[in-house]
């Protein structure tokens, strides 16, 4: 799986927003929690991806060159392995390109006052790296989902073709597997979001711990942001809208101080929102 598009497509931060409780916690103990996605909203996200699936193979009722019989086995064979993509255990954290944006204050701001963390792209990038997380743009674009949904129905049906049948479904739900963690519905396309992503097909093996979640205990992985040099990506704590904003903005700087991080900027979300 490309875990990001060509380098000049790079952004030069992202950011990550959380409450307060979170905010504590990333600048303490200089970790991100990256929680499974299948306990989350972001479960929605994998059922939009095996249903794009399954509406493409709908839409190939024949495969010249491939016997009706085949053709069939194939598409039962895939369909019978969604409910393991659907169970596949991806941890994901999410960025924003976007620092400052309303539909995140509202979703991550803990009915209180929320926070924006903004980290820098190419160290934050080069920790992924090296820690074998994948760290990849999503994608919002409808036409391109479906081409990259339809690239590994391709793939599977060249196989068929050689008279390789086992090999064409696992080139099909492998794909589907490592593909729909960054597949997103249109309709969330202002969030211009990125995922770091430990999960199927990584190398990562990392520890899984557990939280307290709304409603079920919440697994999830610890992902390290001090680098070799000592220093972590974080560069900008933004103070979401607040009834008290300067109070939280000397607040969240004794904070980094207190935390080794003195020469992260601290700005104040534009935003009029009132959620107090």
């Amino acid at each position: 799986m490309s875990t990001a598009p060509n380098s000049t497509a790079f952004p030069s931060a992202v950011y990550h927003y959380t409450s307060q409780l979170g905010l504590l916690g990333i600048l303490q103990g200089k970790k991100l929690w990256l929680s499974s996605a299948r306990h989350l909203n972001d479960s929605a996200e994998v059922n939009y991806a095996i249903e794009m699936l399954r509406q493409q193979l709908a839409l190939r009722p024949k495969i010249e060159g491939v016997a009706d019989e085949v053709w069939k086995k194939f598409c039962d064979d895939v369909s019978g392995y969604m409910p393991t993509v659907e169970g596949a255990d991806h941890f994901v954290g999410s960025f924003s390109q976007r620092k400052d944006l309303l539909s995140q204050w509202r979703a991550y701001s803990g009915e209180g006052v929320g926070f924006s963390i903004g980290f820098d792209f190419k160290r934050l990038k080069d920790l992924a790296d090296r820690k074998k997380f994948w760290f990849s743009r999503c994608s919002y674009n409808a036409a391109d989902n479906t081409k990259s949904v339809n690239h590994f129905i391709d793939l599977g049906v060249q196989r068929l073709k050689e008279g390789r049948p086992e090999e064409a479904v696992t080139h099909c739900v492998v794909g589907l597997l490592l593909m729909a963690p960054r597949l997103k519905h249109p309709s969330f396309e202002e969030e211009k979001e990125w995922r770091l992503i430990s999960g199927v097909g990584s190398d990562d093996n990392s520890q899984v711990r557990f939280r307290v979640g709304k409603s079920m205990i919440i697994p999830y992985k610890e992902f390290e942001l001090v680098g070799e040099d000592g220093k972590t990506p974080i560069t900008e704590v933004v103070v979401g809208p607040a009834p008290h904003m300067e109070l939280s903005v000397a607040s969240v700087e004794s904070l980094l101080l207190e935390s080794g991080l003195g020469g992260v900027v601290v700005s104040l979300s534009d935003v009029p929102y009132r959620n107090w």
